[in-house]
């Protein structure tokens, strides 16, 4: 990887595909390259879809080839590839990297932007979102530059080609008018298959949205299907009119649907009312605001189905007090009309009879009382502790985190997760036993040593026992509570009980959903730390989890999504250092942001 004209070489596999010789700029400050640079491959749903779909001998276009990773491996596959970029500087890396690679006779650089008509646009250049400049050239932006305009027609004619068999389309919100730039090879009857991006945020900065886009290559003939980024190897038909939950997504366009995709992938219909609604709120907790903001549109200015869900209030309850001030400006009353308005209008999806696909967890306004649980007979009391209007989701491998004043509701909301308490109202799906770390001395024997008890606890989480035994010496001293192995269990601190119990659970539990209870003991900063590594690990395996903290300081793991309990209610679920905030603020009296 020794630098040759400024650039670094390095052998790269995409998605599969064999290795081909990148050559990138190191100081560029692009996330990506960096990525290629470090680990020397990278593995992509859309660069999977893309590169099932090349065969040797195709025409190619890489339409924003950025540093290469279509058009390299492309090349490499046997097409001749077309790659076209605005920035002056990937158009430089990729050629480079063309004649590394002895490509020179099949993948050709063209350095343009791509619009409906020939002529000249501002372009403003940036390591991975460059975009065509649509508000005039800002003479203090050094980066805003004047460029060529080309279209696809006038490309293909210039290269001698007559058709084209695949393209690939990311350029930031000019996609309507690169489509517009096809029409001779539409009017030809050529219908070449497309994996392009859809991007929420990008094109109405150029007088598009995602609507105006699906529709016009749907008057085209073109079928879309989306291509899940949370689930590697599945695509979802998608209707030209439906809400696109993510603020950026990536789609395959083709007449009908090839049979290698057929084949090779997981096809689905398209997302349910619910499975729409739960991925708008990943988008509304995601750690990048540019993202929320997206949510936080379509949950202000959404179609009704969807702002009227109970879980879209606690949302944008979340939103409100979100810690960037454009988020709050999006859904304050009174707010300017948002980007996400076109979608407005949209239909309601079909709904999900049963769990959601895709989810561990599922509460729709659900209801749960203390008086219900089965050890009490009759009705409830008047005075039953109650948990009203439960409505969140959970995945695979997501950490929620519930901040409640009152642990009594934590934990009522803990047992009804668990199967213990039925729901009064409203739905509560789970797609998966849990296992409950809360009063972890139910079920165990007082009078029994901590280490045999210890195996009765790996049998009750799902634990191989002999394994748990053979590795109990070195669990014991990480959570440092070694000393406590041979005393009775009754003698032993509960909060140590409740160490080791998490231990074990983490650690040997085959359990895919783990709800953990304010257990305390774990102040150690080592024991913390060793049980935040097994919680990564575990959740990298999709293991879902549920903790109760009053002090996020306790927390196993980074939240996806945090829930605040409040008097019994959801006040709000969402953005984990947004929610945390507002409830810090809430206990020490200041008013919300």
């Amino acid at each position: 990887m020794d630098p040759i004209d400024g650039l670094t070489d390095v052998r790269v596999a995409v998605a599969g595909a064999p290795p081909v010789t990148f050559a990138l700029d190191a100081d560029a400050g692009d996330p990506v390259a960096a990525w290629v640079l470090a680990n020397g491959w990278i593995d992509e749903p859309v660069q999977r879809m893309f590169l099932g779909l090349v065969r040797p001998g195709m025409r190619v276009l890489d339409l924003g080839c950025h540093i290469g990773t279509f058009s390299l491996p492309a090349a490499g596959l046997g097409a001749e590839v077309l790659a076209v970029d605005a920035a002056g500087r990937h158009v430089e890396i990729v050629r480079a990297a063309a004649a590394r690679n002895g490509f020179a006779d099949r993948l050709h650089v063209e350095h343009a932007a791509l619009a409906a008509a020939d002529g000249e646009v501002a372009f403003r250049a940036s390591a991975l979102h460059g975009r065509l400049w649509r508000d005039g050239i800002d003479p203090d932006d050094a980066d805003v530059v004047r460029l060529p305009a080309r279209t696809v027609d006038g490309l293909l004619a210039a290269r001698g080609w007559d058709r084209v068999d695949l393209i690939k389309m990311d350029i930031e919100g000019a996609e309507l008018q690169a489509l517009a730039g096809m029409a001779d090879l539409h009017a030809a009857g050529h219908r070449p298959l497309m994996v392009l991006e859809c991007n929420a945020t990008t094109l109405p900065l150029l007088g598009a949205s995602i609507t105006a886009l699906r529709s016009a290559l749907a008057a085209l003939g073109y079928r879309l299907w989306t291509i899940d980024h949370l689930r590697p190897g599945t695509i979802v038909e998608t209707l030209p009119d439906a809400v696109q939950p993510e603020a950026v997504t990536d789609l395959l366009a083709a007449p009908a649907l090839p049979d290698t995709v057929a084949a090779a992938w997981r096809v689905e219909p398209p997302f349910t009312a619910q499975q729409t609604l739960a991925r708008v709120l990943d988008v509304a907790a995601d750690p990048s605001p540019g993202y929320r903001l997206h949510a936080a549109r379509l949950l202000a200015d959404g179609p009704a189905w969807l702002t009227r869900a109970q879980a879209a209030a606690v949302a944008r309850e979340a939103l409100a007090g979100d810690e960037a001030e454009e988020l709050r400006a999006a859904i304050a009353p009174g707010h300017d009309i948002s980007l996400a308005a076109h979608e407005a209008g949209t239909p309601r999806p079909a709904e999900d009879d049963g769990l959601p696909a895709g989810m561990v967890v599922w509460a729709d306004r659900a209801a749960l009382t203390a008086g219900d649980e089965p050890e009490h007979l009759g009705a409830p009391p008047e005075d039953a502790l109650r948990v009203r209007d439960l409505s969140f989701h959970l995945r695979p491998g997501q950490l929620l985190a519930v901040l409640a004043d009152d642990a009594r509701a934590a934990t009522l909301l803990l047992r009804g997760l668990a199967g213990r308490i039925p729901a009064a109202a409203g739905v509560l799906e789970l797609a998966r036993p849990a296992v409950l770390l809360a009063q972890v001395a139910e079920g165990l024997e007082p009078a029994m040593t901590v280490r045999d008890n210890v195996s009765i606890f790996s049998a009750f989480a799902g634990g191989a026992v002999p394994r748990t035994e053979a590795e109990l010496a070195d669990v014991a001293a990480r959570l440092e509570i070694t000393g406590q192995l041979e005393r009775p269990l009754r003698d032993v601190a509960p909060a140590v009980v409740a160490r080791l119990a998490l231990g074990v659970a983490l650690r040997h539990g085959s359990a895919q959903l783990l709800l953990v209870d304010e257990l305390g003991g774990l102040a150690d900063a080592g024991a913390l730390a060793w049980a935040r590594e097994e919680t990564a690990r575990r959740r990298a395996g999709g293991l879902a989890l549920v903790q109760v903290v009053r002090d996020e300081r306790d927390l196993l793991g980074a939240p996806t999504r945090v829930l605040w309990l409040d008097e019994g209610r959801v006040r709000a679920c969402g953005h984990p250092g947004s929610v945390l905030d507002a409830v810090r603020r809430t206990r020490l009296g200041l008013a919300l942001a």
